[in-house]
């Protein structure tokens, strides 16, 4: 999640002083504090092992890398981003968009989106393009985890990008539906999507 002071944020809710709830789409996860013990003693044999699924409670680290077979994906599409490292916090954010253009003006293309941590679970988007004017849609199925239930919740987003497609930089519209999303978009074409770039070097930026 984004860096935050909770306190005015509007994707925050405090219920009481133990209970926190957060706002994922138009759903919220609760947050419940299991201890006020600032230096609890921890039973690490009794918990369970740790998820990669960065969509749960808890992300991978910013500089974990992609899957292997998941880059290869990627590998021979064109990349356009706007993904940064903010210096601050370690976060990462943006977004970054893989095409590939078919003979028949179709296009098959793969969305990522970074929120505080680079999530490895693209959208998949279709579409085609027309004097460099591409239209692409799918859907987002998130994941959730609801605390302390531990219950899946699953939340579907119909995604619309349009826009201009050049040779150095996408420039158009994203509409994610039922979040508050930046519609307006302008990325420049990289080598490859940052979660393949053993370097883990995006461009910084400071919040």
């Amino acid at each position: 999640m984004p860096n935050t002071p909770i306190v005015g944020d509007p994707r925050y809710r405090s219920i009481n002083p133990t209970t926190l709830a957060v706002q994922h789409g138009n759903g919220w996860q609760t947050l419940t504090r299991c201890t006020t013990n600032p230096n609890p003693v921890l039973d690490y044999s009794n918990m369970p092992a740790a998820s990669l699924n960065t969509n749960e409670q808890g992300t991978s680290h910013p500089n974990t890398a992609m899957a292997e077979p998941d880059c290869g994906r990627t590998a021979k599409m064109r990349v356009y981003s706007d993904a940064y490292l903010s210096e601050e916090t370690g976060d990462v954010g943006g977004i970054e968009l893989a095409v590939a253009e078919k003979n028949d003006s179709t296009i098959d293309a793969l969305l990522f989106i970074y929120e505080g941590a680079p999530n490895d679970e693209a959208i998949p988007l279709s579409g085609g393009v027309a004097n460099k004017y591409v239209t692409l849609q799918g859907n987002w199925v998130e994941h959730l985890v609801e605390y302390p239930s531990k219950k899946e919740i699953v939340q579907r987003h119909f995604v619309r990008v349009e826009g201009k497609l050049g040779s150095a930089a996408f420039q158009g519209d994203l509409k994610i539906e039922g979040l508050a999303f930046p519609e307006k978009a302008r990325l420049k074409q990289v080598p490859q999507i940052w979660l393949c770039n053993k370097r883990g070097n995006p461009a910084t930026k400071t919040p």
